[in-house]
């Protein structure tokens, strides 16, 4: 496994847990640089599970109104990709997105 699949299944390991940036090992703090950085990966993930801003990590790194904002842009850009595919290419997707 590549240095850079460890790093990814810590963050989501400590997105999971919850862990803030002051908490992080300092292994993955060196590779995120900043807390900023930090937060917009716990974003990032949380949109890409699609999992409601009162029940994830999330709510503790942005506010509710920014999250919704930016999970809106991300559901535009993936949207706008797949209507242009067939439905069961997109059932597909959206079956392995989780």
């Amino acid at each position: 496994m590549s240095s850079a699949a460890v790093e990814e299944q810590m963050v989501v390991k400590a997105i999971r847990e919850e862990c803030p940036w002051e908490s992080l090992p300092k292994r993955l703090q060196a590779t995120l640089q900043t807390k900023e950085e930090w937060h917009r990966r716990t974003v990032d993930f949380c949109i890409r599970k699609r999992l409601r801003w009162n029940t994830c990590f999330a709510r503790r790194v942005c506010r509710e109104g920014e999250y919704y904002e930016e999970m809106m842009r991300y559901l535009r850009r993936n949207l706008a990709v797949w209507s242009s595919m067939s439905p069961f290419c997109v059932i597909n997707r959206l079956a392995n997105a989780r």
